[in-house]
């Protein structure tokens, strides 16, 4: 049994701890932090509420820290070589060992007993804020997210998704969008937009972060960590809770585009190539999205169906940003079957997913170049607009299509003057539609357009000069005026 006043004494170390005092002496000692984040993450048996509440916002107040700790510090100053590291490379000698202390922590609770899901969850966010792109994430951790993106418990599977998606990224030692050996991207430079009215972006905008991580993320290890990713990706099993996990809604999976599912989505795809796709069933999904009769006329509950759609688009979403650096022929391969997912969605007559679709839309083409994107305008577009208006026929399917429209316009904006030109001259027509739903969607349109294609005044003259202010200076309000004017 707990000794007296145990309650009390616990939820006194708490507020002890959530000290500034003792937070400045806890992040400058990797020994004192090693020791007090294991001790924290094993403090499951504590099972009363007010204890655990206190526990868990200890954590919340550390959390913050651990983002930023820096190894850099004296007493930090300690590195193991490659003989000794586990991981084959240069090392930070207590990174390897706390972050593979903390993955197996769950592992190690007592004969039969299972950790409570909150401690679980505070392992794997400790674990999450611990990645970092200037040393080497060992592999087991790899393995431990992996497994989390297939755990019974929805919160840890939701903070797995993101995690895979951002260790993924921080692998990469080469931006391609700024390699100079690449004619494509001084052609069409992404992420440019915003530089409309003045210079262009530089070549290199973070070349220090890619020195640090070319100097821990060698090839060898980008190719342990990718033969990690394909022996999960090549288990059905594995493979086929995770997608049965992701495409029904419920407590951990809303009702809505997921922006970090399709970023994981994207990260896989460039951290694999094409051989994600063409050599695991990882896109299986959309092969059977598309077979789905699109006039069937009953249809699964509300939350099985929309969640098809969210897996779908998340997926659709990485595949047109995770492509961009594969070969024309594998790019092509990829392409089609977005395509083939796209109008199957125009050719389904309901509008409840709507939403995730031109949110999906959003997100593929935010700061793209128009021209990396001419197959996806050409297939949205390619008798979007009927010729005639025929009001024996149903407007469900036109007002679906220029609603897709629409998010694009709004992401590609001021870039495809060509784009907004033809729509404009194809809808006006339309503005006199017998059916107030398409009138209404074409209205919308429209009004996107006149936003869209609104050019901002750019003149080399800098304009009237105001007179200097001198005390002696009787300036009149009107005056002062006349010149702003």
């Amino acid at each position: 049994p707990e000794a007296a006043g145990h309650e009390q004494m616990m939820l006194g170390c708490a507020v002890l701890l959530q000290t500034r005092f003792v937070q400045s002496k806890v992040v400058r000692d990797w020994g004192l932090l090693s020791y007090f984040l294991r001790a924290l993450c094993m403090s499951d048996h504590n099972d009363k509420d007010s204890v655990i509440d206190a526990l868990d916002g200890l954590f919340a107040t550390f959390l913050s820290y651990w983002y930023q700790v820096s190894l850099d510090m004296p007493k930090y100053k300690k590195w193991s070589s490659p003989e000794q590291s586990t991981i084959g490379i240069k090392a930070f000698e207590g990174y390897d060992a706390l972050l593979t202390s903390l993955v197996h922590i769950p592992n190690k609770t007592s004969s039969g007993s299972v950790m409570h899901w909150r401690y679980r969850l505070m392992v794997m966010d400790a674990v999450t804020a611990m990645i970092r792109d200037d040393v080497a994430t060992p592999l087991v951790v790899w393995s431990s997210l992996l497994e989390g993106m297939v755990s019974d418990v929805s919160h840890l599977r939701e903070t797995c998704y993101p995690a895979v998606a951002s260790a993924l990224e921080l692998i990469q030692t080469v931006h391609n969008s700024k390699d100079p050996e690449n004619l494509d991207e001084k052609r069409f430079p992404d992420k440019g937009s915003k530089h409309h009215a003045g210079s262009p972006p530089f070549q290199v905008t973070n070349a220090y972060s890619w020195s640090v991580r070319a100097l821990c993320v060698t090839p060898a290890y980008t190719k342990s960590v990718q033969e990690n990713l394909m022996a999960f990706l090549q288990n059905d099993v594995w493979l086929d809770k995770m997608i049965g996990y992701l495409c029904v809604i419920q407590l951990a999976r809303p009702k809505c585009f997921m922006g970090n599912h399709a970023q994981m989505f994207k990260g896989l795809l460039k951290a694999l190539g094409a051989k994600a796709m063409f050599e695991t069933k990882l896109f299986a999904h959309l092969d059977a999205f598309v077979k789905v009769d699109v006039q069937a006329a009953t249809r699964p509950s509300s939350d099985v169906y929309l969640g098809a759609h969210c897996l779908a688009a998340e997926m659709v979403a990485g595949i047109i940003r995770g492509v961009k650096h594969w070969s024309e022929e594998d790019r092509i391969k990829g392409q089609d079957k977005v395509k083939a997912v796209l109008l199957h969605v125009m050719a389904t007559p309901e509008t409840e997913s709507l939403a995730i679709w031109t949110a999906t839309l959003r997100f593929s083409i935010h700061d793209r170049h128009p021209r990396r994107l001419a197959w996806l305008t050409t297939l949205l577009l390619d008798g979007a607009v009927p010729t005639e208006i025929d009001s024996s026929q149903s407007s469900l399917l036109t007002c679906k299509r220029l609603l897709l429209i629409k998010a694009l316009v709004r992401e590609l904006g001021w870039r495809c003057p060509a784009l907004c030109r033809q729509l404009a001259h194809d809808l006006l027509p339309h503005l006199a539609h017998p059916y107030a739903q398409m009138r209404g969607c074409v209205g919308a349109l429209l009004s996107t357009l006149s936003r869209a294609s609104w050019l901002p005044l750019r003149s080399d003259d800098p304009g009237p000069t105001p007179p200097p202010h001198t005390p002696g200076n009787n300036t009149t309000p009107g005056q002062t005026i006349s010149w702003l004017t």
